[in-house]
């Protein structure tokens, strides 16, 4: 649970970027849940605007993964899309990475996480494990095909 200490504790502008992202990452599981993921997509690239906010790459995934533990349900999806929408915001060119992967059991799984300035921000873990569905870099939805395929 969040505790009123730490929040009062925190340096003003990181209490004001807490705030952002803990409403992006509510917004994204709300509309993850009641929209069809192409009305979201465009929804969120309305979102996705320069402002003369300058936060950095490492304070906004901070704020994401602080927000997404006390956002029930904030799949890697919602924190994804989360930290692309408050990166871009702040002037960051970021992109999404969905990935699929079998589990020990021969289940499918997929993972969701946001890159920028070739380093993972959100959601890195395990990542070797999962083969590239799909990237979504600002406007454009790239099938694997398309995408630039590397090795992980």
């Amino acid at each position: 649970m969040f505790r009123l200490s730490t929040l009062l504790g925190l340096p003003a502008y990181k209490y004001r970027l807490f705030g952002r992202a803990f409403i992006m990452v509510g917004v994204v599981r709300i509309g993850l849940w009641v929209l069809p993921f192409n009305l979201l997509r465009r929804l969120v690239l309305r979102l996705v605007q320069g402002s003369a906010r300058r936060e950095t790459v490492a304070s906004i995934a901070w704020a994401v993964r602080a927000a997404s533990r006390r956002t029930p349900c904030a799949t890697c999806l919602t924190q994804a899309l989360a930290a692309h929408i408050l990166l871009a915001n702040a002037g960051h060119h970021s992109r999404v990475e969905i990935g699929v992967a079998k589990d020990e059991r021969g289940c499918f799984e997929a993972h969701a996480w946001t890159v920028c300035e070739g380093a993972v921000v959100v959601g890195g873990i395990e990542l070797n494990r999962y083969a590239p569905l799909m990237t979504w870099a600002g406007e454009a939805l790239l099938e694997p095909t398309l995408m630039e395929m590397r090795p992980r």
